[in-house]
């Protein structure tokens, strides 16, 4: 039997080695025992076949691409993701902590580009003080920002209004000591 018909026979379900696959471009650390560390900790409930291996719908995938994107992204513990995921579960979209108001609906929302004036009208910065952070080398000179930009220009503004503004490097030349006389 194909992978494809054992696929179908599972219901839709996947094994662990095809979530592995199906999250690999985003998460290339991610290894089988991860998976089942996840489980332990009671973040994700794959179901069982009758020989207890273990079988990942969709939602398990979107599940986990929540926890891992939270962990990596937000630095979040554990029992914070886990907080996180039971308001999910009784139909909430908590706000994420300490990601600038982003609720937990928008950390899985497709990533998208941003010209430099929707930045600025999302994050509320100036076009000097964008163009200071990217002078400064903290963000990148392009047309079009990815939207990871958004909570790190909004940091640096945080940053900004406590007396910490983005600079350009000044490369300095050493000169010769002069001979003391």
């Amino acid at each position: 039997m194909t992978a494809a018909g054992a696929q179908k026979l599972a219901g839709g379900l996947l094994s662990i080695g095809q979530v592995l696959a199906a999250l690999q471009d985003d998460f290339a650390d991610l290894t089988p025992s991860k998976l089942r560390f996840l489980e332990e900790q009671g973040l994700v409930a794959p179901q069982r076949t009758k020989s207890g291996y273990r079988k990942f719908s969709q939602a398990h995938i979107e599940r986990l691409r929540l926890i891992l994107t939270l962990q990596r992204d937000h630095y979040l513990p554990l029992k914070v993701i886990a907080e996180v995921l039971d308001d999910m579960d009784q139909g909430l979209d908590p706000i994420i902590p300490g990601a600038s108001q982003r609720n937990a609906s928008s950390v899985l929302a497709p990533k998208r580009v941003l010209s430099s004036d929707e930045l600025r009208r999302v994050t509320g910065a100036t076009s000097r003080f964008l163009g200071e952070a990217i002078a400064a080398g903290l963000l990148p000179a392009a047309e079009v920002f990815p939207h990871d930009a958004v909570p790190q220009l909004t940091a640096l503004m945080r940053l900004a209004e406590r007396g910490l503004l983005p600079v350009t490097c000044v490369r300095f030349e050493s000169r010769p000591r002069r001979k003391r006389r």
